[in-house]
C-alpha cells in the first residue's frame, strides 16, 4: 500500500466516524511534509529537478464536500 492509499483510506474511515456521531460536513484536513531540504522530487531529468530548498510543506483545506473526487484534488 502506497501513501496516498493510506491517506485514503484513513479519510474514508474518520469521515465515517464523524459522520455516524453528527458532526458537521465541513471538516479542515491538513497534510504536510518535514525533512525535505534537499530532496530532488521526481522529474523527466535528475538534473532538472533542483533540490528542495525549504524543510518542509504543508496543505490545508476546508471543505463541506469531500467526495472521492474532492479529495483527489487535495
Amino acid at each position: 500500500m502506497n501513501l496516498i492509499q493510506f491517506w485514503a483510506r484513513a479519510m474514508d474511515k474518520r469521515f465515517a466516524m464523524l459522520d455516524r456521531y453528527g458532526a458537521s460536513p465541513v471538516r479542515k484536513i491538513e497534510a504536510g511534509l518535514t525533512g525535505v531540504r534537499d530532496v530532488r522530487w521526481p522529474g523527466q531529468w535528475q538534473t532538472g529537478s533542483p533540490p528542495a530548498r525549504k524543510d518542509r510543506c504543508v496543505a490545508v483545506r476546508q471543505n463541506r464536500d469531500w467526495s472521492e473526487e474532492a479529495r483527489l484534488a487535495f
